[in-house]
């Protein structure tokens, strides 16, 4: 073997190393960790490394998206316009991708538009039709699928903040989501089924059911102890009632 072949060889075991340990900092329970901490620095370095990469798989590309969707959202309620507005653009792209995609559940796919659409109208708001977009695709991501747990999350979040939505509605359907996420498998390190069972703990608020909420938001502080916002913040402001 000569010795340009010999230091290609290298090069590539160098490179594949590096790359299975970059992602190694990525797993789905490292995520979520930083989800809880509310640092969100993982994310943004774990998107980032994703953008370096020109042929998602199919899987790689739907995980990437939907870690999108939560960054996103983060981005916006920090107040982060310039850096949101940039993740907007990939995560436009890769939605039409993933549209693509034959074995992806098409609820996703309008879940991600809704959000998309719903993301664009918090940053503008007198663009009224972002609001109808968001709206429209949140109706089709139910239709499409009715027990899809990231369609009810959205639909119930939707009924919530609606302030001519239904609070009673948007709890049950909140559950519902809650549930169809534990019966699919999708409970463990999952920032959307923590996510959805947060909007749970505000509705129960909302509704005046203050010690169903309380209860319910300690149960999720026994599993996840860590959960800094919930823990340090919102409890306390609650059990201050």
């Amino acid at each position: 073997m000569n010795v340009l072949r010999k230091s290609l060889i290298l090069t590539l075991l160098i490179i594949a190393v590096h790359s299975v340990a970059a992602q190694s900092k990525f797993t789905d329970e490292a995520l979520f960790a930083n989800y809880l901490s509310g640092k969100m620095d993982l994310w943004g370095k774990y998107l980032a490394s994703t953008d370096q990469q020109k042929n998602l798989t199919g899987d790689e590309l739907a995980r990437a998206v939907n870690y999108d969707y939560g960054y996103i959202a983060w981005l916006i309620d920090e107040k982060r316009r310039d850096e949101a507005l940039y993740r907007m653009e990939i995560y436009e792209d890769r939605i039409e991708k993933l549209s693509q995609d034959e074995d992806v559940d098409e609820a996703d796919v309008y879940v991600y538009r809704a959000s998309l659409a719903a993301f664009k109208w918090l940053l503008n708001k007198l663009k009224l039709n972002y609001a109808r977009q968001a709206i429209n695709f949140t109706d089709k991501a139910i239709t499409e699928n009715p027990t899809n747990p990231r369609a009810l999350s959205l639909l119930g979040n939707a009924q919530f903040n609606n302030p001519f939505g239904s609070n009673k509605d948007a709890a049950k359907t909140l559950l519902k989501g809650i549930e169809m996420f534990e019966k699919y498998g999708e409970s463990e390190h999952n920032w959307n089924y923590t996510a959805t069972r947060l909007s749970l703990v505000q509705c129960y608020e909302k509704l005046g059911q203050t010690d169903k909420a309380i209860k319910y938001a300690q149960q999720i502080l026994k599993e996840n102890p860590d959960f800094l916002y919930l823990r340090n913040v919102y409890l306390p402001k609650l059990m201050s009632k």
